[in-house]
Parts: C-alpha cells; sequence; structure tokens
C-alpha cells in the first residue's frame, strides 16, 4: 500500500529549538526540520558552533581557551567551585532524552519511544544538588522555558536530585572583568514541585507541533524576519521571491 502524503515520515519527537523554531514560522520549520531543504547556516552560527566546541574543551579536558575567549576563563572557573571529581558527576555536551511519560531513555534509544531530546552544554550533580549552563553566543534573551525543560529532563535521569541551578550564560555581553556577573546570565532555582505550573502552560505548544507534524500542514507567519533572514527563499513572504 502506498504511503499517504499526510504520513509522517518517522515518529513525532521534539527539542527546546524545535518548538522555539516552530513558533517563529512553522513553513520554515518544515523545511528546515522535516524536508531539510533548506539551510540557514551562516556564519554565526559557526562561530556558535565554534564556541561550544571550546567551551566544552576547556571544561571537560582543561584545553585552554583561545586568546581571544581568554575573558570566559571566569565562568569555567566558577563552574568547577567545589567540583572533585571523584565525588561529582561532571559533564559537557551531554546529550539527554525522556519519553511522554516523563520516563528516562536513551537519545537514540530502540525500545522506549523518544518524546523530547535536550543537549546540556556544561552539567554538575553533587548528591541531591545539579547545576546546569548553557552557552548562549547571541543577544540577550532571558528564555525561562529552556531551563525548566532541562530540569525536567535532569529529574527523570536523576530521582536523586531535588533541586536544579540553571542558567543561561550570556558570552557576547562578558567583554572583561569590568562587566558585572549578573549582567551576563539569567538563572533560576528549579524545584520538582515547580515543574507542574511550567508544563501546564508548555505543553500547549507542544502539542501544535505535534498536530501540524500529524496533519502535515506548515502554514506560513509572515513577520519581519521573512525579508532578510529566511532561508526558505520560493516562499512568497520572501524577500527573494520573484
Amino acid at each position: 500500500m502506498p504511503l499517504l502524503l499526510n504520513t509522517p515520515p518517522k515518529p513525532f519527537s521534539w527539542s527546546f529549538s524545535a518548538i522555539d523554531n516552530f513558533g517563529t514560522c512553522a513553513r520554515k520549520y518544515h523545511r528546515q526540520n522535516i524536508l531539510k531543504d533548506v539551510s540557514d547556516q551562516t556564519t554565526y552560527r559557526s562561530e556558535g558552533q565554534e564556541v561550544h566546541r571550546f567551551m566544552n574543551d576547556r571544561l571537560m579536558h582543561a584545553k585552554p581557551l583561545p586568546a581571544h575567549a581568554a575573558r570566559w576563563e571566569r565562568w569555567i572557573d566558577e563552574f568547577l567551585t567545589d567540583c572533585d571529581r571523584t565525588k561529582v558527576l561532571l559533564r559537557g555536551e551531554s546529550k539527554y532524552a525522556i519519553t511522554a511519560g516523563f520516563e528516562p531513555c536513551g537519545y537514540f534509544d530502540k525500545v522506549k519511544k523518544v518524546w523530547c531530546r535536550v543537549v546540556i552544554d556544561a552539567l554538575k550533580i553533587n548528591n541531591d544538588y545539579a547545576k546546569i549552563w548553557d552557552w548562549k553566543t547571541g543577544r540577550i534573551k532571558p528564555d525561562t522555558d529552556q531551563l525548566m525543560l532541562y530540569a525536567t529532563v535532569i529529574f527523570a535521569h536523576y530521582p536523586e536530585v531535588k533541586q536544579v541551578e540553571a542558567g543561561l550564560i550570556f558570552l557576547k555581553e562578558d567583554m572583561g572583568a569590568h562587566v558585572p556577573r549578573n549582567d551576563c546570565t539569567h538563572e533560576l532555582l528549579i524545584r520538582r514541585a515547580d515543574l507542574p505550573e511550567f508544563w501546564e502552560r508548555y505543553i500547549h505548544k507542544v502539542d501544535a507541533l505535534e498536530r501540524s507534524f500529524l496533519t502535515n500542514s506548515w502554514p506560513p507567519n509572515p513577520s519581519g524576519l521573512c525579508r532578510n533572514h529566511c532561508p526558505v527563499h520560493d516562499c512568497e513572504h520572501n524577500g527573494h521571491h520573484t
């Protein structure tokens, strides 16, 4: 029997960036993440990937930061405070996933059905306390949802953890020691009891993406980003369209 045109190519799963990109424009998300026939790989994105690489090398392998990033050493030093590696779990660029029942599973689990995936830039767990940091290389955008999602996944994988200190570190804002620490961060202290309120609100965003996925419906969302920043050049709202 031939496949129906609206048959999803694979089981539904999502990530924070998927929800974020879908909220910007469903059509762009479909072309980039489902069809994968366009890409917005830019110099900016390449630089961001490089920053994540050398911050992880410094955190996990004690490799010196490049000269132009030496000012960010203070973040590594702070994260490694009280970090006896014989007693503390330390991970960088670590991949985690959960099922729709909020159970832990492998990132590419072959038995359990993966529902949500996250990649955590820096993770430290000491007994019942976890610390999560995400390196940001763009403009300041305090996003509580991302931190709550990361905490959800950590609580699922580590039942002993009772609270998570989670933060977004906006590295480009840190131009040196003269810049106050708090000008470069967005941080939350999250407890398990905080999660139900978050999910009551956030699950609607996930449901919207899943509906589009199941119905193969990806309407455009015209905005000021269309003309100069969207890689879907054949969309009627794009500035490249003729």
